[in-house]
Parts: structure tokens; sequence; C-alpha cells
């Protein structure tokens, strides 16, 4: 995997209509600058997303993308990933993937992550910077960068579609927070 400088990389859409590029670039700059990201890289040939989403080095160097007598084992994938990038702070542990699937199977994706201690945010469609309020947006991070990243204005609430819906639930009542009871 090679860690690039930040550019939008469907960059053929310009040609396709160049208003909806200009959205969708406008989209990936503001969610880059609003985590600080600083290199981006292609989600190919990764061994193990928790190691490299822990920020260990060693992300290739295990069993199931080395080469065995009956051949090389598949890199590992994040279910359903389509349109999937990995976005990183340069000298920080912080890495962060990004799937923007058509749809998928949340059941999946939460089992998948919890075998391997990773967490995942749901983002409004309308951040997509694929195909705005079309294709889902996920990010996919280890438990370290989701809680270092409460430092962020308005984290998780601005692009935790569940979090928001259930803080929307939340009312005040006597200075205290209670469930809202349908």
């Amino acid at each position: 995997m090679k860690w690039e400088k930040l550019y939008f990389p469907w960059d053929w859409m310009r040609k396709w209509n160049r208003t909806e590029w200009e959205e969708r670039t406008k989209l990936f700059d503001d969610f880059v600058t609003y985590f600080g990201f600083d290199r981006m890289a292609r989600a190919e040939s990764v061994g193990s997303y928790e190691r490299l989403l822990y920020g260990r080095h060693s992300y290739n160097n295990v069993a199931n993308s080395c080469y065995y007598p009956h051949g090389w084992k598949e890199p590992e994938n994040v279910p359903e990933h389509d349109h999937g990038l990995l976005f990183k702070k340069v000298r920080t542990s912080q890495i962060v993937y990004v799937n923007q699937p058509y749809s998928f199977d949340r059941a999946k994706l939460e089992e998948w992550c919890n075998e391997r201690n990773l967490i995942y945010v749901i983002c409004d469609k309308k951040y997509s910077f694929y195909y705005p309020y079309n294709t889902d947006m996920v990010l996919v991070m280890s438990n370290d960068t989701y809680i270092e990243y409460f430092d962020l204005p308005d984290w998780p609430l601005r692009w935790d579609v569940s979090t928001r819906d259930r803080m929307k639930s939340i009312i005040p009542i006597y200075g205290k927070a209670k469930e809202r009871t349908q």
C-alpha cells in the first residue's frame, strides 16, 4: 500500500458532470479538513485491518496474506467494501477506513468489527463524497482513534446518524436526561 498526498480520487467525474464533481470535491475537502488527514491510500492488499487501523506497521505480516503450500490466501476486506479509501494523520496512529457502498449489511459489518475490536460510524448519506445521498458512508477505526476524535467539534454527532437519532430521543426533564417514551 502506498500512502499519498490527498487528492480527490475520482477525477474522471470532472468530464462527466463538472458541477457534481465540484460538489463531491468540496465534500471530500471538508471531510479531510475536519479530521486533519494529510495522507490517503487505496484500500488494497491489507492483511489485517485490525493491525492497520491500530497503527501497527506489521498489518501485512499475518497468516491471511502469506504464502502457504496450497497458495496465497486472499487479503482481508471490509464487508461489502466499495469505493474504499484509507486516511491517516502523519506521526499519529490515527487511521480511518472510509467505505462508500450503495448498500451494506449492518449486522455483518458489526460482527466483522467486533471480531477485530474496531469501531464503525455510519454517516449521513449527504456526506458521502463518492455519490452524495446515494451511497452510504461508513467510517471504520480503532477504539483509540474514536476516543481521540472527541477533541473535534461535534464528534460524533455531526457524522454518526445512529448517535444523532438517539440524541433526538433524549429530552431534559427536571435537569436530567430521560429517554422519550413513544
